[in-house]
Order: structure tokens, then sequence, then C-alpha cells
């Protein structure tokens, strides 16, 4: 894992867009597909929190670290299944702990299953269940 890139910007787009694309289109979050801004302004508006993992100079992983939480984790679809995911939670959490933090926090959209069991093969436990509203300008 490294720290993002700016080289990387184009690419990590793509990566937005095509892991969150299902999800999204599943669940009716518009866009389905993330712009540049949207990406600059949810994913990477804190850059120094975001690590990619690479192959090949691909990017096929990210984690994106907070105060005490992984704020975004990622897996580029081409690579799901492969341990990607696992590999970049695993150093989100090493890096959160190194920083002090006694607990780490994570999120994740109900109907996720894949996400959910990722966190649960790693230990996270079920705290609560949020619920998010949200209204959209016309």
């Amino acid at each position: 894992m490294k720290k993002y890139e700016d080289t990387y910007f184009e690419q990590y787009i793509k990566v937005v867009q095509e892991s969150y694309y299902e999800l999204h289109k599943t669940n009716d979050l518009k866009p389905y597909i993330a712009t540049k801004d949207i990406v600059l302004k949810y994913k990477l508006n804190n850059k120094e929190n975001v690590f990619i993992a690479l192959e090949n100079d691909q990017i096929v992983a990210s984690v994106t670290i907070g105060k005490g939480t992984i704020d975004n984790l990622m897996v580029s679809p081409d690579f799901q299944g492969k341990g990607y995911g696992k590999q970049a939670l695993q150093f989100g959490v090493n890096k959160l702990l190194n920083q002090g933090y006694d607990e780490v926090h994570i999120c994740y959209m109900e109907g996720n299953t894949s996400a959910e069991k990722l966190y649960s093969s790693l230990g996270f436990e079920h705290l609560q269940t949020t619920h998010v509203y949200r209204k959209f300008a016309r």
C-alpha cells in the first residue's frame, strides 16, 4: 500500500466508478456513476489519508482512514475476491491502531453482503444500524 498521488487521479476515478456503480444502481443512489467533482469532494477530500494498492502500476484497491474510522474501502471489480480488500482493510486498521486509536469503526450500506462478510472475517462486530435520509434540491 502506498499513499495516493495525483498522478493516479484518472485511474482512481475509474476505480470509484466501477466499484460503486452496481451498489448505487441497486440502491437508486444517483448519479450511479460518480463525476470527477463528486470523487474530489467525497473520496479525495482528505488525500493524505488515502492509500492505494497497486498491481503492475494499476490501482486494485484503496482505503481511506479518518479519526478512528475507515472512511472508504474499495476494490476494483476485476480484482475482487483475490484478497486485496482484506489487505487494504488490514492496512487501514493497523494505521489507525498505530496512531493510538483503541477501536476502529467502519460503516457500510445495507445489502453490501461482500463488505459485511469481509468486515466480519476480520473481527468487526455489528454495533448499530443507522438510517440516513436525504432530499435532493429540484
